[in-house]
């Protein structure tokens, strides 16, 4: 794979747009961000099966992005993530030029942190756990869907 082929981050846009509406804009001093779309699995396994058989059930989706703590110059942004507030994540891993990857689901602020280590940066955290939602409606898929 060529170099240009590569996505590396810095164009990430991470943006959630909590449900009284608003848009908070997450990226920028971002250190990682990681999406999930994952599903349970119910135990399908007979008796006399040899090997276990699983059967996905309920899908699901979270992600977790980690930045860079600025002081009281994003309070406004992170003040409003408080924890239980739900609305709609997105995130363009090109930016939201057109015809690039597009990804987000409904979701809640499921956990946010700042650890302060003794003698290292200060980072940020914030978990979203996705609501649901119809699948290539509200469910987006960077790998399906594209910046209109």
């Amino acid at each position: 794979m060529s170099a240009n082929q590569r996505l590396t981050g810095p164009d990430l846009v991470v943006q959630f747009v909590p449900s009284g509406g608003g848009t908070l804009t997450l990226s920028g001093d971002q250190t990682s961000f990681e999406y999930t779309f994952d599903t349970n699995e119910a135990d399908m396994t007979a008796g006399s099966d040899a090997y276990q058989y699983m059967k996905p059930t309920i899908k699901f989706n979270s992600a977790t992005m980690s930045t860079l703590y600025r002081g009281t110059y994003d309070n406004t942004t992170w003040g409003s993530l408080a924890v239980g507030t739900e609305g709609q994540l997105y995130f363009y891993p090109e930016g939201e030029t057109s015809n690039k990857p597009k990804g987000g689901f409904p979701a809640y602020v499921k956990t946010k942190s700042a650890p302060i280590p003794h003698n290292e940066r200060i980072e940020r955290r914030v978990t979203f756990q996705g609501q649901g939602g119809t699948y290539g409606t509200d469910v987006f898929d960077i790998d399906v869907h594209k910046v209109s």
